[in-house]
């Protein structure tokens, strides 16, 4: 089963930026992202409550666990962290999978890029794919795709604000 959940874009300063993505997983399940950002990145994954692993491929659009399908995986018991740089061609694709020893896992995943604060470029990095929500959002060129309304996007960001500032 495949979630929608809200985006939240945060500038951490004018040189780097970041992408968060607050969500839940079930035990043996998946959560998929598509990722366009041209430049290197580093992918993080905390898990909160539970175990979420992450798997990504360069060409499969829903990577697992499977050995044939993912390029890059990091499953660790912690914080899990890939660095993508920018010779690995893109879209990518993430999988976020919730250990089966485990009904449920909360994560956070954060994807952290430097970018030339000279260049003025479009930024469309992280997207949710599945079911597509009734509302659309645009906030400095990142398209959210969400079936959240406008308060319960603001209650979530907030929300969201708040863990992050308490990590």
């Amino acid at each position: 089963m495949i979630h929608i959940l809200p985006l939240v874009f945060i500038l951490l300063s004018s040189a780097s930026c970041s992408f968060v993505q607050h969500g839940s997983v079930g035990g043996g399940n998946y959560s998929h992202y598509i990722i366009n950002e041209p430049e290197a990145f580093t992918l993080k994954l905390y898990s909160f409550k539970g175990d979420a692993d992450l798997y990504v491929s360069e060409s499969i659009r829903y990577p697992t666990f499977e050995l044939d399908e993912h390029s890059f995986q990091s499953v660790t018991c912690g914080v899990d962290s890939l660095f993508i740089d920018d010779s690995v061609s893109r879209p990518i694709y993430v999988g976020v999978y919730g250990h089966p020893n485990h009904a449920l896992s909360n994560f956070v995943l954060e994807l952290s890029s430097k970018s030339d604060s000279g260049r003025d470029k479009r930024r469309e990095s992280l997207f949710l794919f599945g079911d597509s929500g009734p509302h659309t959002w645009v906030l400095n060129n990142i398209v959210y795709f969400t079936k959240m309304n406008g308060i319960e996007i603001l209650n979530f960001l907030c929300e969201t604000i708040l863990d992050i500032l308490s990590l």
